[in-house]
């Protein structure tokens, strides 16, 4: 799709036989070599490759109304329940099933709800999640059949079911730069917002998906903000994510202190006060090599003991 005076600013990146391919003007492509004479040029589809599962529905067994107190303690609540799909090869996990809800009192001996589903092609198992009274659902339980019982079991609020996440949908969201840093696909520089930076979920290069709360693996979207704009020319991986904007350029990692980067955490820390241009920078060891976005000179970034810093 691109035309030829859009190729001096196309960035890519490689790993094994698929490269990525990112313009401003242009949605994320791939180019995929799947032998010799066998090559495919495909848009990127942002989500989970594995498929939901579907038709989940709640039912609720209630022998117990404790009627020989006339039902004084029996409150029935409602629950509501939806189903992902798990592949344990790929490490993925679908968005949630259809969302069903069974009105029962849990607390009373004997009663349960039952929760059943259609199986979703290449899953391994499933992973339950419930929500008490329309709150957030929280993982309840695993299972490698297509049938759950919930006999008043907590949800865990801090694991819940991924959420369809794609922030590069359409013109003015389609990103610019692209790497690879600790198993994430990294994204940055959007027209509508150009000082951004995207990170794929953990080992998971095409997904975006996120939770509520965020889980550690989940995507991560973060912007450089420095009292200045810092339209991020470029990323560079090295021990570090390193981001060379139009004006500064910036160490990323997880704490400030080199910690691994997280959905949730996030440290953009400037470094080095001339920045970069488009042109894309030299990793070489651990040394980049970029030219500035003034002058044409070529400046190198590394680490010195001296100042603790790049």
């Amino acid at each position: 799709p691109y035309n030829g005076d859009e190729l001096a600013d196309l960035d890519f990146e490689q790993t094994a036989d698929t490269m990525y391919l990112a313009h401003i003007n242009h949605a994320v492509h791939k180019l995929v070599r799947n032998d010799h004479d066998d090559w495919e040029f495909i848009e990127v589809t942002f989500g989970p490759s594995q498929a939901a599962p579907t038709s989940c529905v709640a039912t609720n067994t209630t022998p117990n109304t404790d009627a020989a107190n006339g039902g004084d303690a029996y409150f029935p609540q409602v629950a509501t329940y939806v189903v992902t799909a798990v592949n344990d090869t790929t490490g993925q996990e679908s968005r949630a099933s259809n969302e069903d809800s069974a009105t029962n009192d849990l607390t009373l001996k004997r009663n349960y709800n039952t929760i059943t589903w259609t199986a979703a092609a290449d899953a391994d198992r499933y992973n339950v999640y419930k929500a008490d009274n329309n709150q957030f659902f929280g993982y309840i339980g695993t299972t490698e059949d297509t049938t759950f019982v919930d006999d008043n079991i907590g949800p865990a609020l801090d694991k819940a079911p991924p959420q369809a996440f794609n922030p590069f949908d359409s013109a003015g969201n389609y990103p610019s730069t692209v790497t690879f840093f600790e198993q994430r696909l990294m994204l940055a520089r959007t027209t509508n917002a150009p000082n951004a930076i995207w990170g794929s979920r953990s080992g998971q290069f095409e997904n975006f998906d996120r939770s509520r709360p965020l889980r550690d693996d989940d995507s991560m979207s973060f912007s450089i903000v420095a009292g200045r704009v810092n339209s991020v020319e470029q990323l560079a991986s090295t021990t570090s994510l390193i981001a060379l904007t139009s004006d500064s350029i910036f160490n990323i990692d997880g704490d400030g202190s080199g910690g691994v980067l997280t959905a949730s955490s996030q440290a953009a820390r400037r470094q080095i006060g001339r920045g970069s241009s488009r042109l894309p920078p030299l990793v070489v060891d651990n040394v980049i090599f970029y030219v500035p976005s003034i002058g044409n000179s070529v400046r190198t970034i590394n680490y010195s003991f001296e100042f603790d810093g790049l």
